[in-house]
């Protein structure tokens, strides 16, 4: 039996043949938003991904599929990127992964009691590689989504609002007397930083409502290579390979451009308006 990959099951079937199994899993999965759905907009997608072609050369993951996605206890955790050599997983889900190119030429294994028809199967990949079209952040590239990105589609004043609720929400006591034409002034330092090469990537685990930089570590610096975190965004002084870095976010976070624009200032601006306040300040905590 021919392997299958996602670029295979597209050459096979049309939107339309998909559709009534997408809209199922759809009404399944978010019954809140289904009536209110464009599929015209999923329709432009599944096309596009059609006449995209995959990247050149084998993939160091595989779509590994334990569950129907309608049955899955945590949605985005049955359908993961496992290594092909070795027993495990990267991202919880596919819709965390930003490399489409990649996922269209990924092996596909699907788990022995898993019974899906490939109508089923292709609706939920589709499913896995659109979470964000429902979760805000619908005209975003993702696949070169970085902090430099956002800052050259958003000025300052588009992203003010989402910045003064974060710090009413995390810093009560001083958003009063917080002088927001100091950070206009970073938000403009920042867009003449060239960003950097990096072994890191920004990972995102929830929204920075409530959360500490230090504690928390919502937002961390991820390690590609070696797979791991190593530490809060807030503590990396080096802000030209900030700039740089792709941003993943985790599966379930809704969230809008502008709220992540404005969560990343709060979180590179945590100890200092500079890059040597960053530095000096983590100095004297860590004496």
């Amino acid at each position: 039996m021919e392997q299958l990959t996602f670029k295979s099951l597209l050459a096979r079937f049309s939107f339309d043949d998909i559709l009534p199994e997408f809209k199922a899993l759809y009404r399944k999965i978010r019954p809140d938003s289904f009536e209110q759905t464009n599929w015209d907009i999923y329709r432009d997608v599944y096309q596009d991904l059609q006449t995209r072609k995959k990247k050149e050369g084998k993939s160091k993951y595989s779509i590994q599929i334990s569950e129907r996605w309608d049955e899955s206890q945590f949605i985005g955790s049955n359908c993961c990127l496992y290594y092909e050599e070795g027993d495990d997983y990267e991202y919880r889900g596919i819709g965390g992964y930003p490399c489409l190119s990649e996922i269209l030429g990924m092996k596909i294994n699907i788990y022995s009691n898993v019974a899906l028809s490939l109508k089923e199967l292709i609706a939920g990949l589709f499913w896995e590689i659109t979470y964000d079209k429902r979760n805000g952040l619908m005209d975003v590239d993702m696949e070169h989504l970085t902090f430099k990105y956002l800052l050259t589609r958003l000025c300052f004043d588009e992203i003010l609002s989402d910045f003064k609720a974060l710090y009413q929400r995390n810093a009560p006591e001083s958003s009063p007397k917080t002088d927001w034409e100091a950070y206009r002034k970073v938000y403009q330092h920042l867009l003449l930083f060239e960003p950097s090469e990096s072994k890191y990537c920004i990972y995102l685990a929830s929204r920075w409502e409530g959360c500490s930089p230090l504690i928390d570590m919502n937002c961390s610096i991820y390690d590609k290579k070696r797979d791991e975190i190593c530490q809060p965004m807030a503590t990396y002084p080096r802000w030209s390979e900030i700039l740089g870095m792709r941003i993943i976010i985790e599966y379930d976070i809704i969230i809008r451009p502008q709220e992540l624009t404005a969560g990343l200032l709060w979180e590179i601006t945590y100890y200092g308006e500079t890059e040597e306040m960053v530095q000096k300040h983590l100095e004297g905590m860590f004496k």
